[in-house]
């Protein structure tokens, strides 16, 4: 996480001295190391939404693992490769 957050200050901070205007969007802990003026927080009505938008990256990232052998995956692949995360990692056991 540290690595990422780096990564994204240097690249805001480069492309702000080039002139550009740059958005930063994350949660308070995130954005509270990097240096920039133009930060907003990501906030949520209902903090249960973050659990699911997370839920959601982890399918895809491990969806994402099972295609990477593939040279393109078809929408109805991708849909079959998350039903089966969904099925096997996600489901109540």
């Amino acid at each position: 996480q540290g690595e990422v957050i780096g990564f994204a200050g240097a690249a805001a901070a480069k492309m702000g001295a080039g002139g550009k205007v740059v958005l930063m969007e994350g949660r308070a802990p995130t954005l509270e190391y990097v240096r920039t003026p133009y930060r907003f927080e990501l906030v949520m009505s209902d903090p249960v939404i973050i659990g699911m938008r997370r839920a959601s990256q982890r399918m895809m990232a491990a969806a994402a693992e099972t295609l990477k052998s593939l040279d393109s995956a078809e929408e109805p692949v991708v849909a079959a490769a998350l039903h089966t995360v969904l099925a096997n990692d996600f489901s109540n056991k």
